[in-house]
């Protein structure tokens, strides 16, 4: 069975690749791939086309993509409260006047419009970068004061001297989900066995990044592109879940408030698929 997954970079991305590098997916009877995209927003078209099988990706892109009638559903979790604002390390937050984000639909633009929603970045407005990887470059560069990132480059930016977390997804939505992992309908209608294995694979994967970080961290520095030192740092805090797909009420909780913030106008039906974690 051929498993080709188009993935972003992060911790949430942590399961997919350990399960690659360490023969998992072989283990399971999956030939896997993988595609290293420079944006989630890039993946639901992939899937719609074929491209890939599977992508780990926010599964809020996934509601707003049911919105548009495109197929596409999260089988298992990756991320759990991934989603920080960290700014520079003498700014005071009242100070603040810019956040840089990625492009609208994912986490990290979510996150910091609710904060300044909640008046605890009043007087912020975001700077809109085609990626999370833009928004560090403007961050870094000076374009923004503070930025909404995800693990490991919230740790990055500590471990360097150059941004101070302000506030964590969790502080409000506890147990949040991030990016997980989703494919399309006619993917778990026609060929279940298949994500039942890169499931079972992605469930021993999480348990070696529990046990062995170091060697987590070693792989994932392959494909993040940043040390193993800072990717272990990270996973003291931000440990990747498959279950995490399971906590309905604060995935309700954040399908409201996307409503209320006009990311979407109707309630997304059958975006989750949790069978396959039974």
């Amino acid at each position: 069975m051929k498993a080709n997954f188009a993935l972003i970079r992060g911790i949430c991305q942590l399961p997919v690749y350990v399960a690659h590098e360490t023969g998992e997916f072989q283990k399971n009877n999956v030939e896997s791939s993988i595609r290293i995209v420079p944006a989630a927003w890039m993946v639901p078209s992939m899937l719609q086309k074929g491209e890939v099988e599977f992508g780990v990706i926010p599964w809020t892109r996934v509601a707003i993509a049911a919105e548009k009638g495109e197929n596409l559903i999260v089988i298992a979790g990756g991320g759990v409260e991934e989603g920080m604002i960290l700014a520079r390390p003498d700014m005071e937050r009242s100070d603040i006047s810019t956040i840089a984000v990625p492009q609208p639909g994912g986490v990290k633009d979510f996150f910091a419009n609710e904060l300044i929603s909640r008046a605890s970045l009043s007087k912020a407005r975001l700077v809109s970068n085609p990626s999370g990887d833009a928004s560090l470059v403007s961050y870094i560069g000076g374009g923004a004061d503070a930025i909404s990132t995800i693990e490991p480059f919230g740790s990055m930016l500590e471990f360097l001297g150059l941004g101070t977390v302000i506030a964590k997804i969790g502080d409000i939505f506890p147990r949040m989900p991030g990016c997980c992992l989703s494919t399309t309908k006619q993917m778990v209608a026609t060929n279940r066995d298949l994500c039942i294995h890169v499931i079972a694979a992605m469930r021993k994967s999480e348990e070696l990044i529990r046990n062995n970080p170091s060697l987590a961290a070693a792989i994932g520095q392959k494909y993040i592109g940043i040390s193993a030192e800072i990717i272990q740092k990270a996973l003291t805090t931000n440990l990747p879940s498959i279950d995490v797909i399971q906590e309905t009420d604060v995935i309700r909780a954040v399908v409201m408030r996307m409503l209320e913030m006009g990311r979407l106008h109707s309630e997304p039906e059958r975006i989750f698929d949790r069978s396959f974690l039974e």
